[in-house]
């Protein structure tokens, strides 16, 4: 009987196609995971406070991401709200798109120290660059 089980098994697991199985494309990259803003700058000036130290953005496998951002208002540390992009790598040379948490796509991405921080530099204006800098969590 123990024989006629282990036969029945196997040949149910013979009998399931490739197509039975959905294949969904996943991607293994070094920037995915949840990442914390610990650092900004404007031309070089520090602008890091409490409030805005809170915000996150979460690198998917599928190449989109999530971001939450924080800001003072009326003396409040407020959530900008959760918002959607997605992020692409050629040849080790990132670049993210926030949709409309910035105003256009960003393109100087870079990965240091052994790959737990990120920097993301970005012109908002002729001669006005931010840069954020993450950490790995």
């Amino acid at each position: 009987m123990k024989n006629l089980s282990l036969i029945i098994l196997f040949m149910s697991l013979l009998s399931c196609s490739k197509n039975d199985i959905t294949e969904e494309k996943v991607y293994t990259d070094k920037i995915i995971g949840e990442w914390k803003l610990t650092h900004i700058t404007v031309n070089g000036e520090n602008h890091t406070n409490r409030c805005n130290t809170k915000g996150v953005v979460h690198f998917k496998s599928d190449k989109s991401l999530s971001s939450e951002f924080f800001g003072s208002v009326r003396g409040a540390c407020t959530s900008a709200g959760i918002k959607n992009g997605y992020w692409k790598n050629e040849n080790n040379s990132y670049s993210i798109n926030f949709n409309d948490v910035f105003p256009k796509p960003t393109t100087e991405v870079s990965l240091f120290d052994n790959d737990t921080k990120l920097l993301v530099m970005e012109e908002i204006e002729p001669n006005t660059i931010v840069i954020r800098t993450f950490i790995k969590l």
